[in-house]
């Protein structure tokens, strides 16, 4: 009884921590005084509606995991982003890019504007692309293997909604 009392309130400073972002002392290590910044950089207007053209013709695509290479982004909510914005794969899931732009105190709350990363809770979390007006647009899984492409409110998910940030462009 007492070890689960201890993890749980191990757990509970853990979680604290992470919701409270880094320190000063923490950025101040990360970047130390003197030391050269990499220049983060948000998308162009172009880039931004590059982007979001190319979410909307997705729209309704299902695909499978047996069929990788005609929607190579299927189930992956990452990769799908960050396939919008022709970045590669710099994150191994959605949450590992949420925890890189709380880090960089870029996490932002309300409704996402246009091109916006929209980030939600789990444990590998879940990311949408926000396309304007309250709408996201995101792979969501359904139907065992079947994972559709749609455009929902950006409230709409099944996981708490934790924030948006727009994508670093470097």
């Amino acid at each position: 009884m007492a070890l689960a009392w201890a993890v749980a309130l191990l757990a509970a400073a853990v979680a604290a921590a992470v919701l409270a972002g880094p320190s000063a002392a923490a950025l101040s290590q990360l970047h130390p005084p003197g030391a050269q910044r990499t220049r983060l950089i948000d998308p162009s207007p172009a880039l931004v509606n590059s982007a979001v053209t190319w979410a909307e013709q997705q729209i309704g695509a299902i695909s499978t995991y047996q069929n990788r290479y005609s929607r190579w982004w299927s189930g992956y909510c990452e990769a799908f982003v960050e396939r919008a914005y022709r970045l590669g794969f710099r994150y191994e899931s959605a949450f590992a890019d949420y925890r890189a732009e709380l880090r960089l105190q870029r996490i932002r709350h309300g409704v996402p504007p246009r091109g916006a990363l929209v980030f939600y809770s789990g444990s590998y979390g879940h990311v949408a692309l926000s396309v304007g007006g309250g709408s996201v647009i995101s792979t969501i899984g359904a139907e065992a293997d079947r994972l559709p492409v749609a455009r929902v409110p950006y409230r709409w998910f099944y996981a708490a909604y934790l924030g948006w940030a727009m994508p670093i462009i470097r």
